[in-house]
Order: structure tokens, then C-alpha cells, then sequence
């Protein structure tokens, strides 16, 4: 099982995202290249909450994911955008 970290992209009191996709995209690989090879980073302006000790569930906005839904999600997510693992 990897480990995931999330980074929170800054965004103002309304929501909107203060930063464009490429300074979103430079962050989030600087901040990939120096974490550990078994950690996954996850770069989301969405409020991020784990809702167990043992990290089975993860709330991001308004979604409930397991470890493998939300795995399964930045595999998929990955082949697009490149921001995440």
C-alpha cells in the first residue's frame, strides 16, 4: 500500500483557484521529485479530509473513497493530467 500525500492548491474565500494549471503543474512536481518513491501526491484545490486512523477513507469535496477507488481514480487520472503520483 502507498502512501498518499495531498497538497491543498490555494484558492480565494470563493473558491476560485488563485494559481494556473501550469505554476498548479510546477508544484506539484517539485514537490513529486523529492518525496519518497512510495508516496502518491495528490494536488486538488478541494478540501481533502481522512475520516479514519487507518486511512480506509478519504473524503474529497463532497465524495467518500476507499484506499482502492481513490488508487483506481489517480491511475486513471494520471493518463490525462499529469498531476497526480
Amino acid at each position: 500500500m502507498s502512501n498518499i500525500l495531498f497538497q491543498k492548491v490555494p484558492t480565494n474565500e470563493k473558491g476560485n483557484i488563485l494559481l494556473d494549471l501550469e505554476q498548479i503543474s510546477l508544484i506539484h512536481n517539485c514537490i513529486k521529485n523529492i518525496i519518497p518513491k512510495d508516496y502518491t501526491l495528490i494536488t486538488s484545490p478541494m478540501e481533502i479530509q481522512k475520516l479514519d486512523g487507518d486511512f480506509k477513507f478519504v473524503m474529497i469535496g463532497c465524495k467518500i473513497y476507499t484506499y482502492n477507488e481513490l488508487m483506481e481514480t489517480i491511475e486513471k487520472a494520471s493518463m490525462y493530467d499529469g498531476l497526480s503520483k
